[in-house]
């Protein structure tokens, strides 16, 4: 009995504390980038002695490494970080991580190991998943408009790797690459000045549903359709469900927020348990016959 109370009191002791955590995000006018902040942001609400704060960096690396540097010397216990760089935070990563504060790095890599554990998707099998399909669509002729995101996060680097691995194979199979930097409205303005230039494609690829709507709009803008286009689109949001619905998208592949399996860590942490260098995030492949069934991540 006395054994069962000091575990009892242990345990209240550890929850006792608020336990700061802090989530640095690359920049939170991708739609998605803002969601999985959210995500997390609801999945701890459960878990009253936690005290979330989240940063903005705004798409700027000097920002996100300010904050960085700045938590070192704040008491924060817990560091999510949504990185914009996969080597330019690696120094201040280190002296977080030498400080003893426990950092989390969500989906996207960082060139280091210098962080608690690494919640991941299998990025270059997206990028595969997405070149069979638009290769098997397109016969193995045709050329594909491949929207990638920011060049320097491994997130994009490994779709694209992934992507290549399969259409380099046909050598009737071209391929246009245009930034879009997950974002719409850079994706609106590449693809603006593909359409006034005349470029014609088959096929897209485009690495977030974010940059995909970017494209939809500019062919309702220039009075195109995009139904005779074949469309792939990574993240599974609700507008790119309604998109396949309507036939203006042809498919996505699901990448998950991670906001519950982000919490899962946090609490394990705060309880001292262990937790996996890497965790693995499934993915989904979503068309018009199993969009009416996969819930859409936000």
């Amino acid at each position: 009995m006395r054994y069962i109370l000091l575990l009892l009191i242990i345990n209240i002791s550890i929850f006792a504390k608020d336990t700061k955590v802090v989530f640095i995000q690359d920049n939170m006018a991708n739609d998605f980038r803002k969601a999985q902040v959210f995500d997390v942001q609801k999945e701890l609400e459960k878990y009253k002695n936690i005290d979330f704060k989240y940063i903005d960096t705004k798409g700027k690396i000097s920002m996100f490494i300010y904050y960085l540097d700045k938590y070192i010397d704040e008491n924060v216990d817990i560091v999510v970080l949504g990185c914009g760089d996969s080597q330019s935070v690696v120094p201040s990563l280190k002296k977080v991580y030498d400080k003893g504060i426990k950092v989390i790095i969500l989906d996207r890599g960082v060139d280091s190991d210098k962080y608690t554990t690494y919640l991941s998707s299998d990025n270059i099998h997206i990028g595969e998943i997405a070149g069979k399909f638009l290769v098997k669509k397109l016969n193995q002729k045709g050329k594909i408009l491949l929207l990638e995101g920011l060049a320097k996060v491994d997130v994009t680097q490994k779709r694209t790797q992934g992507f290549f691995n399969i259409v380099n194979k046909y050598k009737d199979i071209e391929v246009i690459r245009v930034t879009g930097n997950y974002l719409r409205r850079d994706t609106i303005i590449e693809i603006e000045k593909l359409l006034s230039n005349k470029v014609e494609f088959d096929a897209i690829f485009s690495q977030s549903d974010s940059m995909l709507s970017g494209v939809r709009e500019v062919f309702k803008k220039y009075n195109k359709s995009i139904k005779n286009i074949i469309t792939v689109g990574v993240d599974y949001t609700k507008e790119a469900q309604k998109a396949i619905k309507l036939q203006t998208q042809t498919a996505s592949i699901k990448f998950q927020l991670g906001g519950k399996e982000t919490a899962k860590v946090i609490e394990h942490l705060i309880s001292n348990k262990n937790v996996e260098k890497s965790i693995f995030l499934p993915v989904e492949f979503v068309d018009i016959n199993s969009s009416y069934q996969i819930k859409p991540i936000f």
